[in-house]
């Protein structure tokens, strides 16, 4: 007998899932989250958002209290530097001669910056944000078995303190619920990918090194010591650390044989204090590896984060990836729930994130060879490499969807060796300051749960339109005009310039921030025009 229903069950508590849960309530979707596990992430994992990340919880209201999160652990300015040597008291810092290291200049393309927030202090952030916002988040309960048919999934959860079994019927899940991911192999989808790259042993380790690093703070160091090669992660450059120690389980060596007496001496050496005071808290092997799921959505059950896409961790794009799977999904799930769209909607989600996911992996990969990534070889096999490379904030937010839900205007595939938001249908929309009720905003900030058209100073008939197709489609649908008067001034004009319109053009905005549809000019029948671009978009009518 079913005990209880939910629109949307998330089957894992990590940060893609707890993201998730935020990101359906921001959208009026209520939702049940389980975790197996008994509390957060007690390990730093993941350790940065990249700006587009913070640009979703900037729209949740999260961003400030992310970032002082993570100012806590450590100053913002001195996360950076990479290091190399045969030990860390030897190396010295390298120049960073990869493509789009994370210097790139992003103050006039966001409102947001990158953020350094280690992934056990991000979880308990967004578990306290979710469950002040109402939600429904289990944590020491297991998804033991689920069935679904043409109207809902059926799940068996077990509460695993009391042994209590529970019944839910959900209209959808979605499973977030990590690498290894028992419901993408409950579901039987396949994986494609180069598989393994590299094997590491992931120390975590507690030293006092202030002393050692002051004045020369970094993110990571390699070590190439005769007896330890691996790379040293800083936590705060004081005394939280993460050394990756490199290990070949094809020539035999397992777990067992780094045990933590041999691990704190293995440390030492790659620190280069053989009395140093080393306490490990945890000892776990892992894999750098490719690994993309073939299917992102089998019915009514969905794949995000590592569970639809598993990279290796140089240039942390993983679980910014993920973040941007639970955005993507979250506003369509909400638009089917309240009847706007049609659930064809929901196809476009593995149509949008695959490839990006596909993409960021790959990007993953080539930042995987130590070497590489530090410049520090220079064969001509390096230099092809140094050329596939593109920068990071390409990585993580100057993709371009190709979708039934976007009006593309040229017939050729999306770019990515460029970060350009630009104002083209399929990429994020074009960031301008703007002055909105006396106040300086962004003009994503004006992203709330619907759409959003915004037209040049002489795009009052696209306004118009935009308000009377808004009550007579009964569809979410704010309109602004953008300009030296208007709902939204910008003296300069500098938004039109940006989304590459006239003056008298529009372009309109997903939930998500992205361009779905732009006109360079005022057409005859805007109203009728801008009908069919949302009924389109709605997925209510076919495109072709």
């Amino acid at each position: 007998m079913v005990q209880e229903h939910v629109p949307v069950l998330i089957v894992g508590g990590g940060v893609v899932g707890l993201s998730t849960a935020l990101f359906l309530l921001h959208q009026g979707v209520p939702s049940l989250l389980v975790e197996r596990h008994a509390s957060t992430s007690i390990l730093p994992r993941a350790r940065g958002l990249h700006f587009r990340t913070m640009e979703f919880y900037r729209e949740i209201g999260l961003d400030e209290t992310i970032r002082a999160t993570g100012a806590s652990v450590i100053k913002q300015g001195s996360f950076g530097g990479f290091l190399i040597g045969e030990t860390l008291l030897s190396a010295r810092r390298q120049p960073i001669a990869l493509t789009g290291a994370r210097g790139e200049v992003l103050q006039d393309l966001s409102p947001a910056d990158f953020c350094f927030c280690p992934q056990d202090k991000l979880e308990p952030v967004l578990l306290a944000a979710a469950r002040q916002r109402g939600g429904d988040l289990r944590f020491h309960t297991e998804l033991i078995s689920c069935e679904q048919d043409g109207e809902g999934v059926t799940a068996t959860l077990l509460e695993r303190t009391s042994g209590t079994r529970s019944t839910i019927r959900a209209d959808y899940l979605i499973a977030a619920d990590g690498a290894r991911s028992p419901m993408r192999n409950m579901l039987g989808i396949s994986q494609s990918g180069e598989g393994a790259l590299e094997h590491y042993l992931n120390i975590y380790f507690e030293a006092d090194l202030s002393k050692q690093v002051r004045g020369k703070e970094f993110s990571q160091c390699l070590i190439e010591h005769p007896d330890v090669y691996g790379v040293l992660v800083s936590i705060n450059n004081t005394d939280r650390w993460v050394f990756h120690l490199s290990y070949d389980p094809a020539r035999g060596e397992t777990l067992d044989a780094f045990p933590p007496e041999r691990c704190q001496e293995l440390i030492r050496k790659a620190v280069g204090l053989p009395n140093l005071a080393v306490e490990i808290l945890s000892i776990g092997p892992w894999e750098s590896a490719v690994r993309i799921a073939d299917s992102f959505q089998r019915g009514r059950i969905f794949l995000a984060g590592d569970a639809a896409h598993l990279m290796p961790p140089w240039g942390g794009f993983g679980a910014n990836t993920g973040i941007a799977d639970a955005h993507n999904l979250a506003w369509k799930l909400a638009a089917v729930f309240n009847g706007q769209a049609t659930p064809e909607l929901l196809a476009t989600y593995e149509t949008e994130r695959r490839p990006v996911a596909s993409f960021s992996a790959e990007q993953s990969a080539l930042r995987s060879d130590i070497r590489i990534r530090y410049g520090l070889a220079s064969t001509e096999e390096t230099a092809a490499v140094q050329r596939q490379l593109v920068g990071m904030g390409v990585v993580v937010g100057g993709y371009q969807y190709c979708s039934p839900t976007i009006f593309p205007e040229e017939d050729v595939p999306p770019v990515y060796d460029r970060l350009s938001l630009d104002g083209r249908p399929g990429t994020r929309a074009p960031h301008v300051w703007v002055e909105y009720r006396g106040q300086l905003i962004s003009t994503l900030d004006l992203l709330w749960r619907g759409f959003v058209l915004l037209a040049g100073p002489d795009g009052r008939a696209w306004y118009e339109a935009a308000c009377q197709l808004a009550n007579h489609l009964d569809i979410e649908l704010e309109a602004y005009r953008v300009g030296p008067s208007g709902d939204l001034l910008d003296p300069e004009c500098y938004w039109h310039e940006a989304a590459g319109i006239q003056a008298d053009g529009a372009i309109l905005m997903r939930p998500d921030g992205i361009v779905a549809w732009r006109s360079w000019e005022s057409v005859s029948q805007p109203e009728r025009m801008l009908e069919q671009v949302m009924m389109c978009v709605l997925c209510r009518i076919s495109r072709d």
